[in-house]
């Protein structure tokens, strides 16, 4: 496999710093204003052999570790601040560049009669708790279970340990 081009790089290092959002990686590396052909040429340029590597190559160099995944977990556990929630929804642009993308789970648009209508779905705050939680083991599930065990040869056992019950003096105190 060839050599990939410096703009093909460009474009894959875009792709990683805007959480992987192709169509954005996209519409600045290439300076494309059209959202929709962005998205159909970013999806293109994602599945071509040398790009795929390419993104392949960088995934084991920015493996998350341990502590890095409890970081984030600990974001999305405290929710978005109020900087990111505006009249009109959450400011993805502002997350962003804040560095939080990881905080959006999706975004989906649906082109609308008076223009494209946009939907941004975060992670749920309770399960990343809750994910936090069972990893410092703060959540224990214990059952209760009633087990009659016979034991035979425990008295022999008992009064070998503790001696025999003197047999005179439970005649007497009964």
């Amino acid at each position: 496999m060839g050599k990939i081009s410096r703009r093909h790089k460009r474009f894959v290092e875009m792709y990683f710093k805007l959480n992987m959002n192709a169509t954005r990686a996209y519409m600045a590396i290439y300076s494309t204003k059209n959202f929709n052909s962005a998205a159909s040429s970013a999806s293109a340029l994602l599945k071509t052999p040398k790009v795929e590597a390419y993104i392949q190559e960088r995934l084991v160099d920015i493996q998350l570790g341990a502590d890095q995944i409890l970081s984030r977990l600990s974001e999305q556990g405290l929710g978005l601040d109020d900087r990111y929630v505006t009249s009109e929804g959450i400011d993805v642009d502002k997350l962003i560049s804040d560095g939080k993308g990881h905080m959006v789970k999706s975004i989906s648009i649906t082109p609308g009669k008076f223009g494209d209508a946009r939907k941004v779905e975060v992670y749920d705050a309770q399960a990343a708790l809750i994910a936090l939680g069972r990893h410092h083991k703060l959540f224990t599930d214990v059952s209760e279970q009633a087990v009659a065990v016979r034991v035979d040869g425990i008295q022999a056992l008992l009064d070998t340990v503790y001696g025999a019950p003197d047999k005179d003096a439970d005649d007497q105190s009964g």
